[in-house]
């Protein structure tokens, strides 16, 4: 289970930032407050 856990965040982070790097700063910047 850990290496497919491993593997499956692997290819999913960088599909998300692929799919919105801005929205993810703008979500990071207003966390940050």
């Amino acid at each position: 289970m850990a290496k497919q856990a491993g593997k499956g965040v692997a290819e999913f982070r960088p599909y998300v930032t692929r799919s919105i790097p801005v929205g993810a700063n703008i979500v990071c910047a207003d966390n940050s407050g």
